[in-house]
């Protein structure tokens, strides 16, 4: 599966089987994450087996079920959210070419503040994961139109990379990014006012880098 079809298969997933993930998914996500905390200097933690935290209603975010694994998005209490959202979506789509259905919450880090007890860090949303009921289903969207800005014609790789931030998870849905062509070929990505809006641009960034990786030096 490249890229773009990874990106697409993948949505958001609230109710999973009541089962554990398999052993060989745990080891391999868990070397994930240590290799994202090593050499991106954050602070990720995996949460194995613990029921608690999603066995309440989180608000905006629908009923989860059967929440028994999840990852703690965390850093240094200075760093800039879109970090986060570009490394935790880089983990996400990670654990969906294992088979691993998850779900980006935001809200869940207000029901307990001492997931992360060290003072100089800051949890900044939380991954469930899981192996879904389904694979979750698509949801509405914002056309290219709406969301960048440019001379047209766009070149192809730009469209295909818009496309993709278009599939990125963002709060409520809220789409509330901007990506811009340049004269030059380069690229910008603005956020507008929005809940989360800032973690959720890293979110759209990682998307667009992750399929136009290979233009190279076209612009």
């Amino acid at each position: 599966m490249d890229d773009f079809a990874l990106i697409k298969s993948r949505h958001s997933v609230r109710i999973y089987k009541d089962r554990p993930l398999k052993e060989a998914h745990k080891k391999a996500l868990e070397e994930k994450v240590e290799d994202l905390n090593q050499r991106e200097g954050v602070h990720f933690r995996l949460v194995w087996e613990e029921p608690k935290l999603f066995k309440q209603r989180v608000p905006s975010y629908g009923q989860f079920k059967n929440v028994h694994n999840y990852l703690l998005v965390a850093g240094d209490k200075d760093m800039d959210p879109m970090v986060l959202g570009y490394l935790g979506e880089d983990f996400l789509l990670y654990a969906q070419s294992l088979g691993v259905n998850s779900c980006w919450v935001g809200m869940a880090r207000f029901f307990n503040k001492n997931l992360v007890q060290e003072k100089e860090q800051k949890l900044f949303a939380v991954i469930t994961l899981g192996y879904g009921i389904n694979g979750g289903n698509p949801r509405p969207s914002k056309s290219l139109d709406q969301v960048t800005q440019g001379k047209k014609p766009y070149p192809d790789w730009f469209i295909k990379g818009v496309e993709a931030s278009l599939l990125a998870p963002t709060a409520r849905n809220q789409q509330k990014f901007v990506i811009t062509l340049k004269d030059d070929g380069q690229v910008d990505f603005h956020h507008k006012r929005g809940f989360f809006a800032r973690l959720d641009l890293g979110i759209v960034k990682y998307h667009f880098d992750l399929v136009t990786k290979s233009k190279g030096d076209e612009v």
